[in-house]
């Protein structure tokens, strides 16, 4: 099997989502649908990615808007909507102008490459005999068991003080503790940094944060309205907590930090972490397929405490208004139910497939 891990992630989550998202065939060349009006959060995160390759090979920030209309299908967005990403992609250039500003005084690293994709075979044995793999296979050469490939991109590779580390973008609306500490215990930039060890001695990864601040790029306003006297709308001959200036400093301020990073090790003992859970699931996976063909109504369940956990899942209406009604057909909804759908567009795992499936 070859797959990435927002997939492997998405199917740890929601074993339905997954199947929508991955499985269910719609008419394209890559299996499973998503919804045709895009998450605007989502995107905006796709639109900053492209605007940091921009930079980091060189181009210019500014260049990265072609790519952002084509990536947004401007062109066929309603008129709204193009009002809404024109003030968007306003407020992206401010992001990006401070972020260059920021990152000629913070950047302590080399860029190696940048948005580059890779494959990589999870472990260097076969995961149930053990017999080592000498070259590309799709199964064992011992016991015909599936190998398993995991696909990713990495944002950066870069060279920090001789070291070799992997950096991946993420814009946030907060940077909380917990959210900080959630990049150190990541499956996903683990797997980042294991791919990129195949060809570089890959010792750590950084995250590279993003806050999605509404004043990013304006003036810094470091100051607020005096809660006791109230700009003195509250008539006070005198106010101690402003010293009757009606205005006092602000306190952790978030515009003082737009963006910040967090740097982890990454080592043998993470690497065998990695292999186990990633292949895990991915048993799970053919576990759920293999199911499906025998017993569909019973395979890929939902998860239904996930329903609402990232706002509104897209396929809530297929889960609950179809498959409520009809649970033994849950996997067959009808067309009228598909036609705020596409077909999940081809990407760079389905070019890798096809690649080999005429090699072989």
């Amino acid at each position: 099997m070859m797959i990435n891990s927002s997939r492997l992630d998405t199917f740890q989550k929601c074993n339905r989502l997954y199947y929508w998202q991955s499985v269910f065939e719609f008419g394209g060349a890559s299996p499973g649908i998503r919804p045709q009006h895009f998450n605007d959060d989502q995107k905006l995160g796709e639109v900053v990615h492209l605007g940091l390759a921009a930079f980091y090979r060189g181009e210019g920030i500014k260049t990265y808007r072609e790519g952002a209309l084509k990536a947004l299908d401007f062109d066929a967005l309603s008129w709204d909507r193009r009002n809404t990403w024109l003030d968007n992609l306003e407020w992206v250039d401010r992001l990006l102008a401070a972020y260059e500003t920021w990152a000629k005084e913070n950047d302590d690293f080399e860029v190696i490459d940048v948005e580059r994709p890779g494959f990589v075979v999870l472990g260097a044995g076969c995961w149930h005999c053990g017999e080592p793999y000498s070259v590309e296979e799709d199964s064992c050469p011992a016991c015909h068991s599936p190998v398993h490939t995991l696909a990713f991109i990495t944002d950066l590779l870069v060279s920090q003080s001789g070291a070799v580390k992997v950096v991946d973008h993420k814009t946030a609306k907060s940077a909380s503790g917990p959210y900080l500490a959630s990049w150190h215990y990541s499956m996903q930039l683990w797997g980042y940094s294991y791919g990129r060890m195949q060809d570089h001695p890959v010792v750590g990864y950084g995250v590279n944060i993003l806050r999605k601040l509404k004043t990013v790029g304006e003036p810094e306003q470091t100051m607020r309205r005096c809660p006791e006297c109230h700009d003195g709308k509250r008539k006070k001959l005198a106010c101690d907590a402003c010293e009757k200036k009606g205005q006092v400093k602000k306190e952790n301020n978030p515009s003082e930090h737009p963006f910040q990073r967090e740097w982890e090790s990454f080592d043998n003992s993470k690497v065998e972490l990695l292999l186990r859970n990633r292949l895990r699931t991915i048993q799970d996976i053919e576990r759920e397929t293999s199911r499906f063909d025998a017993e569909p109504d019973a395979a890929f369940p939902m998860n239904t405490t996930h329903c609402f956990t990232y706002g509104v899942c897209p396929m809530l209406k297929l889960c609950w208004d179809w498959g409520l009604r009809n649970a033994e057909k849950w996997y067959e909804p009808p067309i009228y139910m598909l036609d705020q759908f596409d077909p999940q567009p081809d990407d760079y795992i389905t070019t890798e497939r096809l690649r080999r499936e005429e090699q072989t």
